[in-house]
């Protein structure tokens, strides 16, 4: 089986680790430093550290420098500061900048969401079979670690005994209602926005609330025309149920 995607292959508590020896060996100003050094300054050992220099350049932490040696990206170092002063909640809104274009991370969110509801070991069985690589114990703790970072982002989150992507929080619209005795505006349905979501407006009969819903998409949610008609058609039985409830 040949691998499409570098999972990390060591814990979130490790995976940690080495960002923060990236941060203390290459300072606010990134300088290319390399495993043996970073090992040293966070107590691991360097062969640790160089199997997961791919993964986590692969996830947007990391990049490449000369000589074989590696620095963190401008957001990893964001990400790395936060997780060596315990502030995950300060990764958040960097790490979901970092992983919304990741490919992988993505498909991973739509399986997730597809299922409504997954059990976090199903998650990273899963994450094994997207990326091409055996089921092994350290891949499936690479693939735990990557949940972690998942959950710190936000792209998905645990719910008792499952996975699952998190509701989108509703987009403050900036119209003003209309004043009593307004011309109504027509029933149907308006789309607006910006970047990768859409906020639809349901407008009612005369006299009925509206109702905006927020659409996160991303390219591989309507791969086929078949699948954006389905999404087509899901949100107009929606509509039609606002409407006539």
């Amino acid at each position: 089986m040949a691998a499409t995607f570098p999972l990390p292959r060591s814990s979130f508590k490790l995976l940690r680790l080495i960002l923060i020896g990236y941060l203390h060996e290459g300072g606010n100003d990134r300088k290319p430093t390399g495993p043996t050094d970073v090992g040293r300054a966070v107590g691991l050992d360097q062969t640790i550290v160089s199997r997961n220099n791919a993964p986590l350049a692969a996830l947007g932490l990391l990049e490449s420098a000369e000589n074989r040696r590696w620095r963190l990206t401008e957001g990893g170092v964001e990400v790395a500061r936060a997780l060596e002063w315990d502030a995950p909640d300060d990764a958040r809104e960097t790490l979901a900048e970092i992983f919304r274009p990741n490919e992988f991370v993505q498909r991973i969110v739509t399986y997730v969401r597809a299922q409504g509801g997954v059990d976090p070991e199903q998650v990273v069985s899963q994450m094994a079979r997207t990326a091409g690589v055996k089921k092994t114990s350290e891949y499936l703790t690479g693939a735990r670690a990557l949940l972690e970072l998942m959950y710190i982002a936000g792209l998905v989150a645990p719910d008792g005994d499952t996975v699952r992507v998190p509701a989108r929080r509703e987009t403050p619209t900036t119209e003003t209602p209309p004043e009593r005795g307004a011309t109504p505006r027509p029933s149907g349905a308006r789309a607006y926005g910006s970047g990768p979501g859409y906020d639809l407006e349901a407008l009612g009969p005369p006299g009925t609330p509206g109702v905006t819903l927020h659409l996160n998409l991303s390219p591989s949610d309507l791969k086929t025309d078949a699948a954006a008609d389905e999404l087509a058609a899901r949100i107009k039985r929606l509509l039609d149920a606002l409407r006539s409830g």
